[in-house]
């Protein structure tokens, strides 16, 4: 079970997530956050953060996250599936 982070409504859209994640994605969890119950991320074991958002969609969320992680990045923004996100790690400024 990945660590959780979140209380009151946030642990319970961040329980909510959790257990909804199909097993291939789950495997790669380290950690799930929420503040309130629109803003769960989870971490992944390649160090990357989902933004996941709501509990709602979840199916097509995993989905299209599935997608996503075909392509190296930072964050993955599936909070609203169908116009997902992602980010790079930015360069350090020399």
């Amino acid at each position: 079970m990945p660590a959780i982070d979140a209380d009151g409504v946030g642990l319970v859209a961040a329980v909510t997530v959790w257990q909804s994640l199909p097993a291939p994605l789950l495997a790669k969890v380290v950690g799930v956050s929420a503040s309130t119950r629109d803003d769960v991320e989870l971490n992944l074991k390649s160090g990357a953060k989902v933004r996941w958002g709501s509990a709602e969609q979840g199916e097509i969320k995993a989905q299209v996250l599935a997608a996503l992680l075909q392509r190296r990045a930072a964050v993955y923004d599936v909070s609203a599936p169908e116009l997902p996100t992602t980010q790079q790690e930015k360069a350090g400024l020399e």
